[in-house]
């Protein structure tokens, strides 16, 4: 049987169905992820979304979910410890971060970081940190994504 569009709408309500939560990155107003949100939230799923600009079209999506109830969520770890204080176990993951020798290589070895936050976690001006960030990027050890932050190269 071939997949026919009409039939999406259905699909999505059952992956819906199936799932403890969803996480709803981007999607156009009509989209089948934003279709598979607002399913999620009819059902009483767990459902998160990233936030958007409102120029982008990509965004109203995941915008309007939140305005529904949604649960905004900016990093993964937030999904994570809401599952946690809900009760639900994770497994640990056996797989050892890399560890730097580079305080900001560090940081961003666990989550993207805008300048500001760098400077906070590792007490240091924007200043001070310019210089070392500038060289991992020339050095294409990390790279900046617009409106997120940097994140190391893999």
């Amino acid at each position: 049987m071939l997949p026919e569009s009409r039939n999406f709408p259905k699909r999505n309500r059952i992956i819906s169905a199936l799932s403890d939560g969803i996480l709803v990155v981007e999607g156009k107003y009509r989209s089948g992820t934003t279709i598979t949100g607002k399913y999620g939230l009819e059902q009483g799923k767990e459902v998160f979304c990233i936030p958007h600009g409102i120029s982008n079209n990509y965004g109203t999506g995941p915008n309007e979910l939140i305005k529904k109830g949604a649960k905004l969520v900016t990093c993964p770890n937030e999904i994570i410890k809401h599952f946690e204080e809900k009760g639900h176990k994770f497994k640990q993951n056996n797989i050892k971060k890399k560890k730097y020798d580079n305080e900001i290589l560090n940081l961003l070895a666990e989550e993207i970081l805008t300048k500001e936050e760098i400077a906070k976690k590792i007490n240091k001006t924007i200043s001070e940190i310019n210089r070392e960030i500038t060289l991992l990027e020339l050095d294409e050890q990390i790279t900046y994504e617009i409106g997120k932050g940097y994140r190391i190269i893999e």
